[in-house]
């Protein structure tokens, strides 16, 4: 029996990811030049766009300096897959227009790559949480659908903590398939663990030119 015999035929070979950006019709996004962050939007409840509500907001928790937040996450994923900037969509209340990063928090939110918090019956809260640390599994989720990765999870469960039964499975095994991620020295996951700068930036480098497993 020949090795070939083992080998997947084409057509069932994950295809190689396509960027977010390129399946963005020109309709889709708002141009920066000449557009008005506020009167431009559709906004969650009235208020004046420039006043910071973030105390309606719940309280991030304690920041560690070496992990990344959620609008740090956005500036990177935008500004590496070079997304157009789009300021339409609901504004936050924590997220007023004179924080450095809501260029990148309101794209990420508007590309539905990194959107606001919701209620139990989804309804949006009106908050996006940008202080907020990340998680390697919701990072993991960013990543796929900023870079626009086709779900994968050929060759079954690589880690024992990230079960077929969890929801970042599918999201975890796509990076794990694409080298993206490889996991801890352990053989762990750890998926609920947040995620550093460093980390951050060598997943975002390695999805721009992922290689297969």
């Amino acid at each position: 029996m020949s090795l070939d015999s083992h080998l997947p035929s084409p057509e069932n070979q994950p295809q190689k990811p396509q960027s977010k950006l390129a399946k963005l019709g020109a309709a889709a996004v708002l141009a920066v030049a000449g557009a008005s962050s506020c009167g431009n939007s559709v906004t969650v409840e009235s208020r004046d766009c420039g006043v910071d509500e973030s105390a309606a907001c719940p309280a991030s928790p304690p920041q560690n300096p070496f992990d990344i937040i959620r609008e740090e996450t956005a500036k990177l994923l935008v500004s590496d897959v070079g997304m157009m900037i789009d300021l339409g969509g609901p504004q936050y209340k924590d997220v007023p227009v004179y924080n450095p990063d809501y260029q990148y928090v309101m794209t990420a939110s508007n590309n539905d790559i990194m959107p606001g918090s919701t209620n139990a019956d989804g309804s949006l809260t009106g908050c996006w949480l940008p202080m907020d640390p990340v998680t390697r599994e919701w990072y993991a989720k960013f990543i796929v659908d900023a870079y626009g990765f086709n779900i994968t999870t050929q060759g079954g469960q690589h880690f024992p903590d990230v079960s077929p039964d969890r929801w970042s499975y599918p999201y975890v095994e796509t990076l794990y398939h694409w080298s993206v991620i490889n996991g801890d020295p352990d053989g762990t996951f750890k998926p609920e663990k947040n995620v550093q700068y460093n980390e951050a930036n060598t997943e975002a480098v390695k999805a721009m030119n992922p290689v297969p497993q």
